[in-house]
C-alpha cells in the first residue's frame, strides 16, 4: 500500500502559465468594459436625441401666396389704412405691435375703417347747435372691432374722439364721436368737411411695397412689406436732392441723389429693386370664423 500524501495529485503551474492566465482574464474584463461603455454611450445618445427632438419645435410649413391675391390686398389695406389720404404710422414707428399695444382711441381708429355711410342712421335728435345727431349701433361697432382685432377684443365706451370718414353726410366728413347708452351706440355729429389729399406720384416721405405673403398649415397668413423713407430738399442752385433712409427716424442713410432737375422730381418714382437693405415689416393675421384678423406685427431692420 502506497503512502497517500495531500497534494500529490495537484499539478503545479509555472509562473509563466499563471501570468498568461491572469493576462487573459484581464483582457476579458477590458473587452467587457469596452462593450459596456459603448452600450451606455449608444443608449445615452438615443435618449438625448429623443429628448432634444421632443423639445425642439418643428418649423411650420408655409406656402407662398400671390401678392396680387384679393385677400392679400385686402389684409394689406387693413394695416396701411389712414384717414385724410395719409397712412397712419403706428406700424411704422413701433417695433412690435400686438392687441395690447393699441390705445382706446386707436382701436376705434382702425375699426371705423370698415364703416360705410349706410351703417350710420339718423336719431332725429339735434345738438344745442342744431346739428343732427346720427348713430352707429353697438352691434355694427362690435362687428367692426372683431373684424380688425379678432374675437378677444375689448374696447372702452368712455370715448370722445374726432374722426374723418371717407364719405360725406350733410356735405361733411369729419365728426365728433361719443358713446351714448340711450341710443346704445356711438353718437356721431358731423362738424366739418376736410379736404382728403391724394398722395402725389413724386418723392414721398414714406414709400412702401408689398413684398410677399405666406400661409401656414393652420391657415394663418403672414404678409411682408418693404419700407423706405425719403427726404426731398431744394439746393441753392434750384436743383434738388433726395436722401433715402432705412428707418422711420431717418437715422440710417442708405442713398443720396443730388443735383436733380425739377423735371426729374416731377416724374420721380422710387425703384425698390435698387435697394437690398430695406426695412421689412411683418404682419401676422389669424383665422376666426373663416375670416382673418390682425394678430401682430414686427419691424425687421
Amino acid at each position: 500500500m502506497n503512502d497517500f500524501k495531500i497534494g500529490d495529485d495537484i499539478k503545479y503551474k509555472s509562473k509563466k502559465e499563471i501570468n498568461e492566465e491572469l493576462s487573459k482574464k484581464r483582457n476579458k474584463k477590458v473587452i467587457v468594459l469596452i462593450i459596456l461603455v459603448i452600450l451606455i454611450g449608444i443608449t445615452t445618445s438615443i435618449v438625448s436625441y429623443k429628448l432634444l427632438n421632443n423639445n425642439k419645435k418643428e418649423e411650420p410649413i408655409k406656402t407662398e401666396i400671390d401678392i396680387n391675391d384679393q385677400n392679400i390686398k385686402l389684409l394689406y389695406e387693413y394695416v396701411t389704412y389712414g384717414t385724410e389720404g395719409k397712412r397712419n404710422t403706428k406700424f411704422l414707428e413701433e417695433k412690435n405691435v400686438t392687441l395690447k399695444s393699441f390705445s382706446p382711441e386707436e382701436k376705434y381708429y382702425y375699426a371705423l375703417q370698415f364703416i360705410d355711410s349706410s351703417d350710420i342712421e339718423s336719431t332725429n335728435q339735434y345738438t344745442k347747435d342744431n346739428n343732427k345727431i346720427y348713430t352707429l349701433s353697438e352691434e355694427v361697432l362690435k362687428q367692426s372691432m372683431v373684424q380688425f382685432f379678432g374675437p378677444k377684443i375689448t374696447y372702452s365706451k368712455n370715448i370722445d374722439i374726432n374722426y374723418t370718414f371717407p364719405f360725406l353726410i350733410d356735405k361733411k366728413n369729419t365728426a365728433r364721436l361719443y358713446y351714448d347708452s340711450y341710443n346704445n351706440g356711438l353718437n356721431i355729429v358731423f362738424t366739418s368737411n376736410k379736404d382728403i389729399q391724394k398722395e402725389s406720384n413724386t418723392v414721398k416721405e414714406i414709400n412702401t411695397k408689398l413684398k410677399s405673403a405666406t400661409q401656414d398649415e393652420e391657415g394663418n397668413i403672414t404678409i411682408k412689406e418693404q419700407v423706405l423713407y425719403q427726404k426731398l430738399t431744394q439746393n441753392d442752385d434750384n436743383t434738388y436732392k433726395i436722401e433715402t433712409y432705412k428707418d422711420f427716424n431717418k437715422g440710417i442713410l442708405i442713398d443720396i441723389e443730388d443735383k436733380l432737375t425739377k423735371e426729374y422730381i416731377d416724374n420721380y418714382k422710387i425703384d425698390f429693386s435698387k435697394y437690398n437693405n430695406t426695412t421689412i415689416i411683418e404682419y401676422n393675421f389669424k383665422v376666426y370664423n373663416n375670416t382673418y384678423y390682425f394678430d401682430s406685427s414686427k419691424i425687421i431692420v
